[in-house]
């Protein structure tokens, strides 16, 4: 049994290759190797899924044998709330079991996930009225605003680990893989995280990432369950999703979110999130609207939709009704309102320009389009 390390570039360790053949090398580096000899903290984030399961099994293996001390290794979780499977801390706490890692689950002092969206257009929704912002700000997450991830989990569990072990040398073991997406494709083996331990802080607190999985595909992870005996989470087992993350994901593919739908216990979730699509008017997903996905499980309330209406768009931006309307009646904030077009780069009215005259002539000269909107749900 050995390990494969190179003087000046990372090498794949062979950790589990002599009992398990058919597994991949674990990815690590020199330096790693030497800082967990001189007992560095080792704290597995988990979050049920298969790839973090994989990885806090197969590194315990890789730490077993170079004489880790055990009572300095640990694991964490942060607690989505009603975003999360009901099932997903149970599994989690099935995995650390098994390896005989102490837990610690976190979570976001000011609400779960879920409070977050409806946090998010409310507050939005009060500075559009104001006139402070140009657009109206949807509720939800997305690839450019991933606040799922930065704000409920690594903003959670980042402080948590600092004040937990002020002075240590923390390695935070993810199960990121390099072939889950293109913005993964050149994610490194290790490098530091000053995000929450800032370089030469009083404490002498260094954190760093380690992503021992980088080179494994989603087969060789589901085969280091079969042959390790890690637990799998019900998504995967019982309802067929390919991944597992929120119950109703930002990035889910229509498979999956179907396949969370067809679990019984997401249906209020579903429901709550289809509420807020309602409310909100803006889709889940960019190209997908929630409420599509499973309708049957919906009330009819949530089921009736308002008749179809025609709305004035600038490209592909629809204008609100309301700020027409201060616009041709010369309302309270018309000047504003005004203002708001303009920054889509339309023109602004000519002096002396009636405003309602002003909106004729932008429909005339087809620079505001006229477009038939399909109805929304009630």
């Amino acid at each position: 049994m050995t390990v494969q390390t190179a003087v000046h570039r990372p090498a794949p360790a062979r950790l589990v290759a002599p009992l398990f053949p058919s597994l991949p090398d674990l990815a690590i580096t020199d330096e790693l190797t030497s800082a967990i000899q001189d007992g560095a903290w080792i704290v597995f984030n988990l979050s049920g899924g298969k790839d973090s399961g994989a990885a806090i099994f197969a590194v315990n293996l890789y730490l077993d044998l170079l004489g880790h001390p055990r009572e300095r290794r640990m694991a964490i979780h942060a607690d989505l709330g009603r975003a999360e499977w009901a099932s997903t801390t149970h599994t989690i706490q099935r995995i650390v079991a098994a390896g005989g890692t102490p837990l610690t689950v976190v979570r976001r002092a000011a609400g779960d996930l879920v409070d977050r969206w409806i946090q998010r257009f409310e507050s939005g929704k009060r500075r559009y009225e104001a006139l402070e912002t140009y657009h109206l700000i949807g509720p939800w997450s997305s690839a450019s605003l991933r606040f799922c991830q930065s704000e409920m989990k690594a903003a959670v569990i980042g402080p948590a680990v600092a004040r937990m072990l002020p002075g240590e040398h923390i390695i935070s073991v993810l199960g990121l893989r390099r072939d889950e997406s293109h913005n993964r494709a050149a994610i490194p083996i290790v490098r530091p995280d000053y995000r929450h331990a800032k370089a030469g802080n009083r404490q002498g607190t260094t954190m760093s990432l380690w992503n021992p999985l980088v080179d494994w595909t989603a087969a060789d992870v589901f085969r280091a369950h079969d042959l390790l005996g890690i637990p799998l989470h019900e998504a995967y087992t019982d309802w067929g999703s390919s991944r597992l993350s929120c119950r109703y994901c930002i990035f889910a593919s229509l498979q999956d979110l179907q396949a969370s739908s067809a679990a019984p216990a997401n249906g209020d979730v579903y429901r709550e999130l289809v509420g807020i699509e309602a409310r909100s008017t803006f889709p889940f997903q960019p190209t997908r609207w929630l409420a599509d996905v499973a309708p049957y499980l919906l009330s009819p309330s949530h089921r009736a939709v308002t008749r179809p209406r025609t709305v004035l768009r600038v490209g592909a931006l629809t204008i609100s009704g309301r700020t027409l309307s201060k616009i041709r009646l010369g309302e309270q904030g018309y000047a504003g309102a005004i203002d708001q077009l303009v920054s889509l780069g339309l023109p602004r009215p000519a002096t002396h320009e009636d405003p309602a005259q002003w909106l004729w002539r932008l429909e005339h000269d087809r620079l505001l389009l006229r477009h038939r909107q399909a109805g929304l749900y009630a």
